[in-house]
């Protein structure tokens, strides 16, 4: 999927998985106290910049051996990030750490998180 020219694929910002992931840490949606869900600070092509740019210049030299497949949950503010198999895990003790977090989820040795639609197989039917 492309984006302005950003190849990946987001929720909104990641709110989609921010409110799971706030949920599953105890914070309300809904302003009813506690911990609340943080507003987008940037576009989706803007924090897909952000995100990439540190996950490139930053991440990926130090884990990208040891951790193909897995998650990784960036800050775009702090450049602060987790790493998971499970993407809501990942976002879950970023957002533990900094709820305020500007979240761009990637997939380590990928360029996008998710694939959405067939893809091309090669070989025979």
């Amino acid at each position: 999927m492309e984006l302005n020219g950003v190849q990946g694929i987001m929720f909104g910002s990641c709110e989609y998985l921010r409110e799971i992931a706030v949920d599953e840490i105890g914070g309300m949606k809904g302003g009813g106290g506690g911990m609340g869900v943080s507003k987008p600070r940037y576009t989706k092509a803007e924090l897909a910049r952000l995100g990439d740019g540190i996950y490139e210049r930053d991440i990926q030299p130090s884990v990208e051996a040891e951790n193909l497949g897995k998650f990784v949950a960036i800050d775009a503010e702090t450049g602060a990030f987790e790493l998971d198999r499970d993407e809501l895990a990942a976002m879950n003790r970023l957002l533990a750490r900094l709820p305020n977090a500007q979240v761009w989820l990637r997939r380590v040795g990928s360029r996008v998180a998710h694939h959405i639609g067939a893809r091309r197989c090669s070989g025979p039917a």
